[in-house]
C-alpha cells in the first residue's frame, strides 16, 4: 500500500513537470503549490432523458498527495473505484466504503467542478439546430466544467486538466483546445489537457464518484444508489453549472 501511495504521488508530480517543462528554466519544484491539476470524469453520456455530467476536482500537488494517502487505504483493497462496476446489492459493504471515501476530497480542500446538461433539453433545442461536432451533451458539459474552473482560479495560477480517456471525444476536446487556447491565446492559465485511462491513477476515482452521483441524484433522486453516494456531495457546493432549459435555449439561439 505504501508503494502504491508513492507511485501515485510520483504520477502527480510527473504531471506538474510535464506541463511546466516547455521553456521553463527555474526549478520545477518551485511551482508545485501554484500549479493546479483537475481530474475530470463523465457520467450519463449515453442517449436518454437523463442528465449528462462532466465533473471532478482540482487542487495543487500537496492537496492531491494528501488525498492519495487516505484514499488508497479507504478503497478496501480495490485498485480503483469504478461506480458502474460496484455490486450494489452488497449494500452492507458498499455503503460504509462510499461514506468514508466521500469525505476525503473535502478534507484536503479539493474543489468540486461540474458541468451538466439534460439530454432532453439538448434533443429539443440543440440537436439538428447547432453543428453537433462541438455541441454534443458531453462537449457542452466538458466546456462548462473547464470554463468555470478557469474563472474560479487567480490570474497568476495555472491549471492542467486530466480527463478520463474518451476515444470518441478526445480529438474534439484537443481540437477545441488547439483553436481556443493555443491559437487564440484566450487564457494562458490553461497549461494542458490530457486524456488517460481511468486505471492509471486514483486521482480520477473521486471524479468518477462525483459525476456518477450528480447524474444519479439529479435523474433518479429516490434511487438507492443516490442515497448511498450522498457523502461525495459534501455541503452541496461546487464550481460550475447544470444548464437549465432556458440556458440551453439561450445557447442554441446564440449559435
Amino acid at each position: 500500500m505504501k508503494n502504491q501511495h508513492r507511485q501515485e504521488c510520483d504520477f502527480v508530480e510527473s504531471l506538474i513537470n510535464v506541463f511546466t517543462c516547455h521553456g521553463f528554466r527555474a526549478n520545477p519544484k518551485s511551482v508545485h503549490l501554484a500549479m493546479l491539476t483537475a481530474y475530470v470524469d463523465e457520467s450519463g453520456i449515453h442517449p436518454g432523458n437523463h442528465l449528462c455530467v462532466v465533473a471532478g476536482y482540482y487542487g495543487n500537488d500537496a492537496q492531491w498527495g494528501g488525498f492519495i494517502g487516505q484514499w488508497i487505504p479507504a478503497l478496501c483493497q480495490r485498485k480503483n473505484l469504478h461506480m458502474r462496476e460496484l455490486r450494489w446489492k452488497e449494500e452492507a459493504r458498499i455503503g460504509p466504503m462510499l461514506a468514508k471515501l466521500g469525505g476525503i476530497p473535502d478534507k484536503f480542500g479539493l474543489n468540486r467542478i461540474v458541468g451538466g446538461i439534460w439530454h432532453k433539453h439538448h434533443g429539443e433545442l440543440v440537436k439538428g439546430v447547432v453543428n453537433e461536432k462541438y455541441s454534443s451533451p458531453y462537449m457542452l458539459a466538458a466546456q462548462a466544467c473547464m470554463s468555470y474552473a478557469l474563472k474560479s482560479i487567480p490570474p497568476d495560477e495555472g491549471i492542467a486538466f486530466v480527463f478520463d480517456r474518451q476515444h470518441l471525444y478526445e480529438p474534439l476536446v484537443q481540437a477545441l483546445n488547439g483553436v481556443v487556447f493555443d491559437l487564440m491565446k484566450t487564457d494562458k492559465r490553461l497549461k494542458g489537457i490530457t486524456f488517460i485511462d481511468k486505471s492509471t491513477t486514483v486521482c480520477l476515482d473521486p471524479a468518477d464518484y462525483l459525476a456518477f452521483q450528480i447524474r444519479e441524484y439529479q435523474s433518479y433522486p429516490a434511487s438507492r444508489k443516490a442515497a448511498l453516494g450522498m457523502s461525495i456531495l459534501g455541503d452541496g457546493t461546487a464550481i460550475g453549472e447544470i444548464y437549465t432549459r432556458e440556458r440551453v435555449k439561450s445557447y442554441a439561439d446564440y449559435m
